[in-house]
């Protein structure tokens, strides 16, 4: 009895202080949601702070989590502020920060393609590094548009580089990786108008679906009856791929314009949001060929021109790039709630969900906590004074603790 309780006491004393892991974009489901509990509602440079790095460089990534460290990605040498420095000079790197204490544990610095584009209008509004990195715990992944898709081993040595395509747009790249078994599947609709799936050991191309048309949502993989289906957004049309071959399985009329959200589901229903004309839409998973009169479920009038929505307890949640807060009825459409935020402010950055509570943050008017209910209740707003940099990367909370990310701090925040 006594041996028993001495190993129970000893196996908790050492074991690791995180459990949780966040291994790609809005987690490993592309839920956005943690079963984390404990978070504070407010936060400041004296209050539940428990470290602010500055980062080595800007960028606009959401940062992913494995095994007690942190990884993402940020640029370096041009493009800072007002677009000082010179072009030749720029680099993107990934960095890996220990969770703990955010110390920097390795950083791993890549050339620029020379193709990318100045920083000068749209680019400036969020810069090289917008798409997060992945990992499947072998490699961490990262996409930074014409310069390739890079795979590092763990201690941030590249494995192997590829191309996917030569195409820039003046709102730069914003797809992040998606992990999925062997596959890396990668949104490259502005380099090459494609949907690409990519060996992740060697870099190699699986297959490559044309046809993807204006498109900077991240693919999501859904769980459909007939087998796993990967999702994605594009203007005017929703396209769900045979994950394994690339093979296409069904379509069904989309957002009738370009489109920034990412896909969500629940159960067997993707949901759709996106368009400066803002749409949702909902379709029924599993079906073949075009389903827009079999499986599209209804279309709702509202929607957002880059923030994603989570769903919680029937209901689809997100605030829009203009700072208004919104709740669908996942089964009918209804618009239950349209409501400005107090604080306002222009949004990038998707509501996150922990512990009955959404969690986000404008470009520069702070962050806020917001009750995950269809009434608007404001449990607090709240700003750290010293940092004018713009929040655009979405928060993440897990192991009791949030982390906001802005163009050039990253902020651990807990009780």
């Amino acid at each position: 009895m006594h041996y028993l309780l001495a190993l129970g006491l000893l196996t908790f004393c050492f074991s690791p202080l995180y459990g949780e892991d966040w291994l790609q974009f809005r987690g490993t489901s592309g839920h956005n949601r943690s079963e984390t509990t404990g978070l504070p509602d407010k936060w400041s440079e004296k209050e539940n702070l428990i470290y602010k790095i500055e980062l080595p460089g800007y960028g606009s990534s959401t940062p992913i989590f494995r095994e007690g460290k942190i990884y993402l990605t940020y640029y370096s040498g041009y493009g800072h502020g007002k677009g000082n420095g010179e072009r030749e000079k720029l680099k993107v790197h990934l960095l890996c920060l220990d969770e703990t204490d955010g110390k920097t544990v390795w950083d791993t610095a890549f050339d620029v393609s020379d193709i990318e584009r100045k920083y000068e209008g749209f680019i400036q509004e969020h810069g090289y590094c917008s798409s997060s990195a992945a990992t499947d715990g072998q490699h961490v992944y990262c996409f930074f548009g014409t310069t390739g898709v890079v795979a590092c081993d763990m201690q941030g040595k590249k494995v192997w580089q590829t191309t996917v395509g030569t195409g820039t747009h003046g709102f730069g790249t914003g797809a992040s990786p998606v992990v999925y078994q062997d596959k890396l599947f990668i949104n490259a609709s502005i380099e090459s108008d494609s949907l690409y799936a990519l060996d992740t050991k060697t870099g190699e191309v699986k297959w490559q679906a044309k046809g993807v048309e204006m498109s900077w949502g991240t693919p999501v993989i859904v769980q459909a009856k007939d087998g796993p289906e990967l999702v994605l957004s594009m203007k005017n049309i929703i396209k769900a791929y045979n994950p394994e071959t690339g093979a296409e399985l069904w379509t069904c009329v989309g957002v009738q314009d370009y489109v920034c959200p990412s896909v969500i589901a629940n159960e067997d229903v993707i949901y759709s949001i996106g368009g400066r004309k803002s749409q949702c839409i909902a379709v029924r998973t599993g079906g073949r060929g075009d389903v827009s009169g079999s499986h599209k479920l209804w279309s709702a009038d509202v929607g957002s021109n880059v923030p994603s929505p989570v769903f919680h307890e029937g209901n689809l949640y997100w605030v829009s790039h203009q700072g208004m807060f919104l709740v669908v009825n996942s089964k009918t459409g209804e618009v239950i709630t349209k409501e400005r935020l107090p604080s306002g402010g222009k949004t990038y950055a998707s509501v996150f969900l922990a512990d009955g509570k959404l969690y986000g943050t404008s470009r520069d008017q702070g962050g806020y906590v917001l009750e995950a209910n269809p009434k608007l209740n404001v449990l607090a707003e709240n700003k750290i004074g010293d940092d004018s940099t713009v929040f655009n990367a979405s928060p993440v909370a897990l192991d009791h603790r949030l982390y906001l990310r802005s163009d050039k701090y990253l902020y651990c925040i807990g009780k």
